[in-house]
């Protein structure tokens, strides 16, 4: 099992790009593809399951997610992601 937890605190302003949906960002897209590519490094075959769930802003973006995923190997990898701690 891995778990990765990863955040940073980012001041609230709606046009700051990372609470700005027109520029794609939130949690999951800002830092997320780091604790994911960091929790694969771990996994010894790629997942084939993965649940997700998020808190929005007002803005619709993440203000923090949390991933499930699970290979054919039975591995298990939780990571949880925010942008206000």
């Amino acid at each position: 099992m891995v778990q990765v937890n990863f955040g940073n605190f980012k001041e609230y302003d709606v046009n700051n790009r990372f609470f700005n949906p027109n520029l794609a960002d939130g949690a999951l897209l800002d830092i997320g593809v780091y604790a994911v590519s960091f929790a694969r490094w771990f996994m010894t075959s790629k997942p084939n399951t993965s649940l997700t769930t998020m808190t929005p802003l007002e803005t619709g973006v993440d203000e923090s997610s949390g991933i499930l995923l699970q290979n054919k190997d039975m591995e298990i990898v939780i990571i949880s992601l925010t942008m206000r701690a």
